[in-house]
This record gives C-alpha cells, sequence and structure tokens, in this order.
C-alpha cells in the first residue's frame, strides 16, 4: 500500500495554510487575546475548513471550478464584503485583558467563526480548486482509499501549520502589552480591510 497520497495531502494542506491571511490574522488575534486554548480553538475551525475544501476539491473539482466560474463575480462580493466586516470590527474594537480564563466562553464560537471564514472566503478557496486541479488529483472510480489519504492528509499538514502557528504566538504573547494589542488590532484589521478591497478589485480582472 503506497502512503504518497497522504504526504501530498499534507505538503498541500501545510503550504496553502502557511501563508499569512485573514484566516492566520484570526489565529494569531486569539492566540494574543485569550491564549493558547483560544488559539486552539481557531486552529481547529481553520483545519476543519481545510479538510472540507479538501473534500469539495478531490470529489467535485470540475463542479466546482464550473461554479467558482461562473459565480466568480458574486462570490468575490461577497467575501469582499464579509472581509470589510470584519477588518472594520477588528480595527474599532478595543481589546480586552489578557487573560487565559476567558477562553471558554468562547471556544465554539471561536472555531465555528475561523471555520466559516476559512470556507466562506472565495481567495481561501481558489488555492484548493488550482492545486488539486494542477496536480490532477481528481474522483477516480475505485480509488477512494487515495482520496480519504490525501484529505486526511491536507487536515494534518494544516493542523501542524495552526498549531505551529499558535505555540510560536503564545511564546511571545507575554511581552505584549495592551497598549501594543490596540495597534494589533489596527494593524489586523487594515490587512483585513486591505483584503476585502482587494478581492472587489479583483473583479476587473476576471474575464468576461
Amino acid at each position: 500500500m503506497s502512503y504518497n497520497e497522504f504526504f501530498t495531502g499534507i505538503a498541500i494542506g501545510f503550504s496553502i495554510a502557511a501563508p499569512v491571511g485573514p484566516v492566520g490574522l484570526s489565529v494569531i488575534r486569539k492566540t494574543l487575546q485569550f491564549g493558547r486554548i483560544s488559539g486552539f480553538a481557531a486552529a481547529t475551525g481553520a483545519t476543519l475548513g481545510a479538510g472540507l475544501l479538501a473534500i469539495i476539491s478531490i470529489f467535485g473539482v470540475s463542479l466546482a471550478s464550473n461554479f467558482l466560474t461562473q459565480e466568480a463575480v458574486w462570490l468575490r462580493i461577497f467575501g469582499g464584503c464579509v472581509l470589510l466586516f470584519l477588518g472594520f470590527r477588528t480595527f474599532f474594537t478595543p481589546p480586552s485583558p489578557q487573560e487565559d480564563g476567558l477562553w471558554y466562553k468562547n471556544f465554539f464560537s471561536d472555531c465555528l467563526g475561523v471555520f466559516l471564514l476559512n470556507i466562506m472566503n472565495p481567495m481561501t478557496i481558489l488555492p484548493y480548486i488550482a492545486v488539486f486541479a494542477g496536480l490532477g488529483v481528481a474522483r477516480e472510480h475505485g480509488a477512494y482509499l487515495s482520496e480519504i489519504l490525501t484529505i486526511l492528509g491536507v487536515i494534518v499538514g494544516s493542523l501542524i501549520w495552526w498549531l505551529f502557528l499558535v505555540e510560536c504566538v503564545y511564546y511571545f504573547r507575554r511581552k505584549i502589552s495592551q497598549r501594543m494589542m490596540v495597534w494589533v488590532n489596527r494593524i489586523a484589521g487594515s490587512i483585513l480591510i486591505g483584503f476585502g478591497l482587494a478581492s472587489w478589485a479583483s473583479i476587473l480582472f476576471i474575464s468576461k
């Protein structure tokens, strides 16, 4: 039995998760604000989102590609609205005191929020479709084991990155004051707003 698909999935999951985007910023902020457990909750949501996107990409890469092509404008408008909303909310929301004991109040919402952000953002979906289509990883009759191994690999690879990120951020967390957290929120909010505007601007480059 070959496990090449599993290790390929790990590489895909890790490489797509690693670039810092809206999901990464959310994981970082949750870790800084509420500690390791809250960061793990956000990381869990990001990992589950990666797994779902891998399933969609493998079992319906043609259907997903056609849908993204046909509805590209509306998806990017919607994704831009989501990112702008999160960006302005992050920018203007004052940080609450760093307190590890608060994680339990928002564990589920942290996980669900990052999960939805991952699967609803077109700029997150497109890399999965592109990578799986480019590698020729699509559903083939009788290849269920290979498909499952690939999906599990994506989940493991994504999880490795998110846990690594949470631990790195948590290590430096104690060195960040509340005053610095204000600027962290402002910078993160500005970046999210930038992603939202970029999503809208990308509509101009969609071929008619």
